[in-house]
């Protein structure tokens, strides 16, 4: 929710200023549905995971990652001092030993294989990322 907070700030402040407002579209990524100009275009990224893409408007990119790992927004002392859930959430969908990408699931599983020396697939399990239910 956040990452929509700041990426319609972004457009509004750096985006609109020259652009006919008028003719405004709604981009569906997926996870997420956005109110941009009508010439904005989403432009879907692979990533290991985590939803990755790119809005691209005149003179401007707008990018996101959003996944269980991507950084969340700084929290205040109080807040963070008194924050009481689960930083790192367990989802169903969660297979012990199971590593999940957002991107293609072979070269996932052949990057990994490299860095780690693995020659055997069977030892590394990489499954496709479900796309996160929209609220």
């Amino acid at each position: 929710m956040k990452t929509i907070v700041l990426l319609t700030l972004s457009i509004l402040l750096f985006g609109c200023s020259k652009q006919d407002n008028n003719k405004i579209k709604v981009l569906d990524t997926g996870l997420f549905t956005i109110e941009v100009p009508s010439g904005w275009e989403y432009k879907e990224k692979e990533g290991i995971d985590s939803f990755v893409g790119e809005i691209h408007g005149k003179d401007i990119i707008l990018r996101f990652d959003a996944g269980i790992y991507t950084s969340r927004l700084v929290l205040s002392e109080e807040e963070y001092i008194n924050d009481s859930r689960n930083w790192i959430p367990d989802f169903p969908y969660y297979e012990e030993g199971v590593i999940y990408t957002s991107g293609g699931v072979e070269g996932t599983r052949k990057i990994i294989m490299e860095e780690k020396g693995i020659t055997d697939t069977s030892l590394v399990i990489v499954k496709k990322f479900p796309t996160p239910l929209k609220d």
